[in-house]
This record gives structure tokens, sequence and C-alpha cells, in this order.
């Protein structure tokens, strides 16, 4: 699962994840299912993260300032444990 979290103060629209499965490789795994993140209490000072209205679709319309989304992909951990991280995606 890819994350994307909204750290700016605006909202970002219109939100692909695609997965470059290897080195040298085309950006051609897209996300298959989404779902808003936020993390629910589950004890004093404790919190788990929650998936909201988790559905099958490749995009998520709207992420609020604060927000964060998980993207189900089709590429698994099985020979792709390491992805790089580029920083903030663009």
């Amino acid at each position: 699962m890819g994350v994307v979290r909204n750290d700016s103060r605006r909202p970002i629209r219109d939100v692909i994840c695609r997965i470059q499965p290897g080195p040298g490789q085309d950006f051609d795994s897209e996300a298959q299912g989404v779902a808003e993140i936020v993390d629910a209490g589950t004890g004093p000072s404790v919190s788990a993260p929650v998936f909201l209205r988790p559905r099958l679709a490749p995009m998520v319309p709207l992420i609020r300032a604060g927000s964060r989304f998980g993207f189900k992909t089709p590429v698994t951990v099985k020979g792709h444990e390491v992805a790089p991280d580029d920083g903030p995606l663009h």
C-alpha cells in the first residue's frame, strides 16, 4: 500500500498513485483501491490507523489539508521489499 499525506495547508485534487515496480520500469502499476486513513484511539494515549470508506477506485478526487489516503496496488512486497523514498510527490 502506498500512502499519500497532504502536509500542505491547501487541498490537493485528483490524486492517482502509480508504482514503479523496479528501476528502469515504467510507472504502469496503478492503484486499485483507496481509503482515507485516520488514527483512532484504542486506549489511553494509544491509537491505531483505521481505514474510512474503502472503495475500489484508481483516484481520490480530494485530499484535504492534514489528511492521508492509502492506495492499494497490485505490486506485492515479494521481490519489492524496499521502495525508494524520493521525497515529496509532485
